[in-house]
This record gives C-alpha cells, structure tokens and sequence, in this order.
C-alpha cells in the first residue's frame, strides 16, 4: 500500500490491501517543507526528507470506508512486521514509510 500525495496536495491511500510494501508517493512536485505541510496531520519527516514516521492509527482513516476486521487484521500484521526490522518508533507507534518522489511533467 502506499500514501499518495497529490500534486493539489491531497492525502490517498492506494493499493490498500497491499500489506508487503508501505510507502508514501509524492506526485506533488513540492519541496520539503511543503511536503512536511501535507503530510502534517499524517506523519512527520525524517531529517534528511528521504522517509517519514507514519501515525499508523491515522492510516485506516485514509481508505475509502470503514476498514473490515480482516483489513485491520492484516495492517496490524504488517506493523508487527515492520517493528521485527525496527521501523515503528516504540514511544509513537508511527510506522516508517520511504518517500519515492514522482517524476511530475
């Protein structure tokens, strides 16, 4: 699954029931800090802008309707995964995603 922001700024959640892969795609085309504006109420930015520390309980208000027990099953799962490799920060429970940024023509 991945975070979309897009090139108005808004926030999507896409491939939702993707649990292998957790990313944040910027098809915004802005700088830093106006990524980290966007992604305010959703996650912060690593130092270097290159991953952002994810609140995993804002992720489920991204999708479309609520989420069905077994979507939250599996997201729940993937977090347990990602803490196995060291990417939730304990005292937040955010989850780490990379940031790919989109080639915007």
């Amino acid at each position: 699954m991945f975070i979309a922001i897009t090139r108005s700024g808004l926030i999507e959640l896409h491939d939702a029931a993707n649990f292998s892969s957790f990313k944040i795609v910027d098809w915004s085309g802005k700088g830093p800090l106006e990524l980290a504006v966007a992604l305010d109420s959703l996650a912060r930015l690593t130092p270097d802008g290159t991953a952002a520390w994810v609140d995993a309980a804002a992720v489920p208000k991204l999708l479309a309707s609520a989420p069905t027990e077994q979507w939250q099953t599996s997201f729940s799962n993937m977090v347990t995964s990602a803490r196995k490799l060291g990417w939730v920060e304990e005292a937040t429970g955010a989850v780490r995603a990379h940031i790919e940024r989109a080639q915007v023509a």
